[in-house]
C-alpha cells in the first residue's frame, strides 16, 4: 500500500514528521539553498507548515497540529538542527557527524547491476583511501542491549546491504559505513563482506518470491497472505495495520504483550463522562473474550464512535493502571468493522 502511495491508515508520529523537516533542512543547507544562518527560522517554519498542512487535511492527524505542541522535545530537535547547519556555515569540525553533514551534496540512488535491488543513500563521500557510505538519522540510533548502548540492528542491516549493492554496482567495497545523528555523533558500522553478500542474496530471493506471487495473478486476499510476514517488530510502526488481515489473525496466536496495543472486538458499552470524554468497553475477539476498557477518548477525534455499529477496532492505545485497561494516546485511532 505504501509503495502505491496509498495514505496511511494510522497517523505518523509527530517525531517522524519533525524528522522529515530536519532531513529536508539539512539537505537544503548542503545544497546551499539556505545561505545564511538567519534563513534557518524562515525555512524551518516553511517546512513545518508543509507538514502541518498535510496533517490538517487528514482526519487521523489534524489533532496533532501544531507540531510544536505534539512533538516531544520539539525545541531541542529544532536547536540541534540549527547547530548542524551552523556547523556547515561556519565550516567547523567539532564533531565527526557534522563533518559528514558538510559533505552531503545530494541523495544518491544505488542499485545492483541487474537492477533488482536498490536504495537511496544519503551520501557517498570520496576519500584518499576509498568511499564512505553515510546514512543520516534524525531519531534514536542506538538501543539499550543488556547493559550497554548499541546501534539498532535494523540500521546495521541497512548499511550492510548498501555496501553489497555498492559492490555490485562498482566492483569494489566502501572503506567505511557510517550513521550520522542530529546530535553530532557518528557511528562506525563494522561489516563483513561475506555477510553483506548473504544479505543481498536474501534480498534477491525475496524479490523473486514477490514477483512470482504478483505475476501468478493470485487474488488480493491470497496475495496478502503469501507476501505478509507479521511480527511485533515489523508491525509496530506500520501505518496499514487496520487493513492487514494477516496481522490481525497472527497477533491472536502469539503472546499479546509483544504486539502493538490494538484491540478488535464488539462494542459492549459507550459512556460519556462528566468531563465530556468517552469511555468504552469492548469484548475482545480472542480466545478469552476479554473485556477491555478504554477511557479518555475525545469524541471529535473518533467519528467511528458516532456510527451505529458494534464491530470496532482500536489501534495504538496506551496502557492504563491495570490489565485490560487502556486510555487514549496521541496516535490512538478507531475504525468500525463490517
Amino acid at each position: 500500500m505504501e509503495s502505491n502511495r496509498f495514505p496511511g491508515l494510522l497517523p505518523r508520529s509527530p517525531s517522524a514528521r519533525c524528522g522529515t523537516v530536519i532531513h529536508r533542512i539539512i539537505e537544503a543547507a548542503a545544497k546551499k539553498k539556505i545561505n545564511e544562518e538567519d534563513d534557518f527560522e524562515e525555512y524551518w517554519n516553511r517546512c513545518i507548515m508543509i507538514e502541518e498542512k498535510e496533517m490538517a487535511d487528514s482526519w487521523i492527524e489534524r489533532h496533532l497540529v501544531p507540531l510544536k505542541k505534539s512533538t516531544p522535545k520539539y525545541e531541542l530537535k529544532k536547536y540541534q538542527c540549527l547547530l548542524a547547519i551552523r556547523s556547515m556555515f561556519n565550516k567547523t569540525r567539532s564533531h565527526a557527524a557534522y563533518d559528514i553533514i558538510n559533505k552531503i551534496s545530494r541523495e544518491i540512488w544505488l542499485e545492483t547491476q541487474n537492477k533488482v535491488v536498490g536504495g537511496l543513500v544519503d551520501a557517498i563521500i570520496s576519500t584518499k583511501t576509498g568511499d564512505i557510505i553515510v546514512d543520516y538519522k534524525t531519531g534514536s540510533i542506538t538501543k539499550l542491549i543488556g547493559n550497554h548502548e548499541a546501534v539498532q540492528e535494523i540500521y546495521k542491516i541497512q548499511l550492510q546491504l548498501y555496501a553489497a549493492i555498492y559492490n555490485s554496482a562498482f566492483g569494489i567495497w566502501p572503506v567505511s559505513l557510517q550513521i550520522a545523528g542530529i546530535d553530532g555523533i557518528s557511528y562506525e558500522i563494522d561489516f563483513n563482506q561475506k555477510e553483506c553478500i548473504n544479505l543481498l542474496n536474501e534480498a534477491y530471493h525475496i524479490a523473486t518470491e514477490i514477483n512470482y506471487v504478483v505475476a501468478d495473478e493470485t487474488n488480493l486476499g491470497e496475495m496478502n497472505d503469501l507476501l505478509s510476514s507479521p511480527s511485533p517488530e515489523t508491525c509496530r510502526y506500520c501505518l496499514y495495520r487496520p487493513a492487514c488481515q494477516s496481522y490481525l489473525e497472527r497477533r491472536e496466536i502469539s503472546p499479546p504483550a509483544e504486539w502493538p496495543k490494538d484491540i478488535i472486538g464488539t462494542l459492549y458499552e459507550k459512556k460519556i463522562l462528566g468531563n465530556g470524554l468517552i469511555l468504552i468497553r469492548v469484548v475482545a475477539n480472542n480466545n478469552n473474550l476479554d473485556m477491555i476498557t478504554i477511557r479518555g477518548l475525545h469524541p471529535g477525534r473518533h467519528p467511528a464512535l458516532n456510527f451505529e455499529s458494534d464491530k470496532i477496532a482500536i489501534f495504538s492505545m496506551v496502557s492504563d493502571n491495570s490489565p485490560n485497561n487502556f486510555k487514549e494516546g496521541i496516535l490512538t485511532t478507531i475504525y468500525i468493522r463490517r
